[in-house]
């Protein structure tokens, strides 16, 4: 969800409270806007399996000989109910007519988006006047690493302050043209599936990617099907195919896909599709998963024949300053000023907390679209990975505990994410999580 300065942001009561709440100023307002109680709107999922007792078709709802196994799709009404706000740090619960869940978020610095997570999701929306509306991606919880990895929903919702339901965007429903061409950018590390170029199948064990690694390569996507808002589609590079999933956005220009092992979301700007996601081990153990990692960014166009590739990549500035603001569920990281390694074992925080603290960002090196780069936060640092976008405007960030993407302007970097616990268990890792948001400015 997303955090606030904008005095005219939302039409209704702001709270001048950042200053009073330890929150440094980023741009020329220093108000939060608080967000209304009660929002109701209409949730709609894509999925491979049934992930929670949100989808219908789970087998609490249907018996287990009536859970969906495979690709399946449902739109219920949803309310979206803000329990606590501190700032731009929020607690807050989902409910459908099966379902309900309380989730954490964290309002960017702009005030525009809300970024939130639960254990089984994560996503972004955007707050325009009395609507929100945005796409993420959940992930089965039921406490085993199989059910994690193998279903998967992509979803998303859109709600009002209404007093009532509203009906899915009124907006015609758009017809996906059923080939697209395209490349990929990747900066990866380790060997994350068969699509890789380096993948030991490909080139021999002795050669396959162990560290920082990247690629350019081509890529195609094929509709299977689509129902409404919901698809179905085959991914496939030169060694190797498999099957995605889709939603498409309320206002049908943005899709979240997701695959056993990759997420992301792209924008649809007639018959050209752009965007970022992320990647992770799919060889079946959890340690493949934490340890081997991938930042992409894509470009497809409609039709057999590629796109152009743009080839003026812009450079980065080589220091960048700033601030985050971050809503946890336990501390899922050492920066985290309330973890074990901080405060002791028996004063770590365990359930709801937030802090807001400086960071710097120093570009380590830049291999055309590919870039590795060193956070700096006041306990410690960290190596991250990062690909930017074809068209220079974004950055996708990743590390295996760690995925962000920044929107990049000549001297800022801007950016919503999400974090969860890099301990090495996958127990903590489903239910040590955060939301966080950035804004950095460049050193002249």
């Amino acid at each position: 969800m997303g955090k606030g300065l904008i005095a005219v942001l939302l039409g209704f009561c702001f709270s001048i409270t950042a200053l009073a709440q330890g929150v440094p100023a980023l741009s020329a307002s220093e108000s939060v806007p608080v967000l209304p109680k009660t929002w109701m709107g209409v949730s709609g999922d894509t999925s491979i399996g049934a992930i929670s007792r949100k989808n219908p078709l789970h087998y609490l709802h249907v018996g287990e000989a009536g859970e969906v196994k495979g690709w399946n799709k449902h739109d219920s009404p949803a309310t979206m109910t803000i329990l606590k706000q501190e700032g731009r740090h929020i607690e807050l619960q989902f409910k459908n007519p099966k379902y309900q869940i309380n989730e954490i978020g964290v309002l960017s610095a702009d005030g525009k988006k809300i970024q939130v997570m639960s254990k089984e999701s994560t996503g972004l929306f955007t707050i325009d006047g009395d609507k929100i509306s945005g796409c993420g991606i959940s992930r089965g919880s039921n406490g085993l690493f199989g059910h994690w990895l193998g279903s998967y929903s992509a979803w998303c919702d859109e709600y009002s302050t209404s007093s009532a339901s509203i009906p899915p965007s009124k907006q015609s429903i758009i017809n996906l043209p059923k080939t697209w061409t395209g490349v990929i950018s990747a900066t990866t590390v380790g060997l994350i599936n068969k699509h890789q170029p380096t993948d030991q199948s490909s080139v021999g064990k002795e050669k396959k990617a162990s560290g920082w690694s990247t690629y350019f390569a081509p890529r195609t996507l094929t509709i299977l099907r689509q129902e409404g808002r919901h698809v179905e589609f085959l991914y496939q590079s030169p060694s190797f195919k498999e099957k995605w999933i889709g939603m498409l956005s309320a206002d049908g220009k943005q899709i979240q896909v997701i695959s056993q092992h990759t997420s992301g979301l792209w924008t649809i700007s007639g018959e050209k599709m752009t965007g970022c996601a992320t990647g992770r081990g799919m060889n079946g153990a959890f340690d493949h998963w934490l340890n081997e990692y991938s930042a992409s960014c894509y470009e497809f166009i409609a039709g057999t024949s590629p796109p152009p590739v743009a080839h003026n990549i812009p450079i980065l500035p080589k220091e960048w300053k700033g601030e985050v603001f971050t809503t946890a569920m336990g501390t899922p990281y050492n920066s985290n000023p309330k973890h074990s390694k901080h405060v002791g074992k028996e004063k770590e925080a365990q359930g709801w907390n937030s802090y807001n603290s400086p960071r710097s960002i120093s570009i380590l090196r830049q291999e055309g679209r590919h870039v590795e780069l060193l956070l700096k936060y006041p306990k410690g640092e960290t190596k991250y990975i990062a690909t930017l976008s074809f068209d220079g405007s974004q950055l996708q960030i990743m590390e295996k505990h760690l995925e962000v993407l920044f929107a990049v302007s000549a001297n800022s970097l801007s950016g919503c994410g999400s974090s969860r616990s890099s301990e090495g268990t996958f127990g903590d890792w489903k239910d040590k999580y955060s939301v966080f948001c950035y804004e950095y400015t460049a050193l002249q």
